[in-house]
């Protein structure tokens, strides 16, 4: 049996086998989907969109945005394997991840 955060996350976050027929591309837009807290105080909605660069790990990157994903990830719930893409959100970078995204 799951925690009270593991239900909260399994309502906004698409599982596995549903985001496997969505291909994520560079230079698209996408939205973020779920109850952001985060991305409702940092851009007034809690699904703002995105223009997505390309598929990139964070684990890689030790950029402001990067460590704010893995802030996010813990406090939100998001998963933390499988795909994360950077893009830019009203010209500010961010990471999410590939479960969070949906097609506008």
């Amino acid at each position: 049996m799951g925690t009270p955060e593991d239900a909260a996350a399994e309502k906004y976050f698409t599982p596995p086998d549903e985001r496997e027929n969505m291909v994520i591309e560079a230079g698209k837009t996408y939205r973020v989907k779920g109850q952001s807290k985060y991305f409702a105080r940092k851009y007034g909605s809690a699904n703002p969109e995105i223009v997505i660069e390309g598929k990139q790990d964070y684990h890689h990157f030790f950029s402001p945005p990067s460590f704010l994903f893995q802030g996010r990830a813990l406090a939100e719930g998001i998963p933390i394997d499988g795909n994360t893409y950077y893009g830019h959100i009203g010209g500010l970078g961010e990471f999410v991840h590939e479960s969070e995204l949906e097609e506008v």
